[in-house]
């Protein structure tokens, strides 16, 4: 951000912040004289998400206040695809860019690793509501919690219109780096 704070209401939508298929970006709220160049008072679904394929990325000088659905601040993960993709599911995406969604776009664990993703100096807060739940349950979301069990099961929709339940890896993370956040008025996960 250049030029003064940058204020997400996004009480309609499902993200403050969202972010797909992007290697080598710095998110950073220090183009401003605020400490946190970017705020997002309010989101549907997740403060920020980041998905498909993004690695090698930077997150920092962010604030969070509110996630009205889900009450996840950041969320940061790919989901293995659909084996067969066919530009039916929500996350068949032509990675390669070769104008097709097909079998080169696939994403399992055996063909792709999420590398490097850093946050840090982030301030992540909610407020308890009147009926005892927090604004904001879980800070970080951050990859698949199955690592040493890596097979789950996915419904993917099949080109007939058909859909069929499917084993699928999801990726891995490598270089994972969180640090010099405050975290405050969050739920009972972090």
């Amino acid at each position: 951000n250049s030029g003064g704070q940058v204020v997400i209401n996004n009480s309609n939508g499902w993200y403050g912040i969202y972010l797909a298929n992007m290697q080598h970006v710095r998110l950073t709220g220090v183009g401003s004289s605020h400490q946190y160049g970017f705020v997002i008072q309010k989101a549907v679904l997740f403060g920020l998400f980041i998905s498909m394929k993004s690695e090698y990325y930077e997150v920092d000088h962010i604030e969070i206040q509110e996630v009205t659905g889900s009450n996840i601040a950041i969320h940061a993960k790919t989901d293995a695809s659909c084996p067969n993709p066919n530009g039916r599911n929500s996350d068949d995406y032509d990675y390669n860019g070769d104008g097709r969604i097909d079998s080169q776009d696939v994403v399992t664990r055996s063909n792709f690793t999420q590398h490097n993703l850093v946050f840090h100096d982030n301030y992540i807060h909610g407020y308890r509501r009147s009926d005892g739940s927090y604004s904001i349950d879980v800070a970080y979301y951050v990859g698949h919690s199955n690592y040493s069990d890596p097979v789950v099961t996915r419904s993917c929709t099949n080109s007939d219109g058909s859909t069929s339940t499917v084993a699928v890896v999801n990726p891995v993370i490598e270089g994972l780096h969180i640090y010099n956040d405050i975290i405050n008025n969050v739920g009972n996960k972090v």
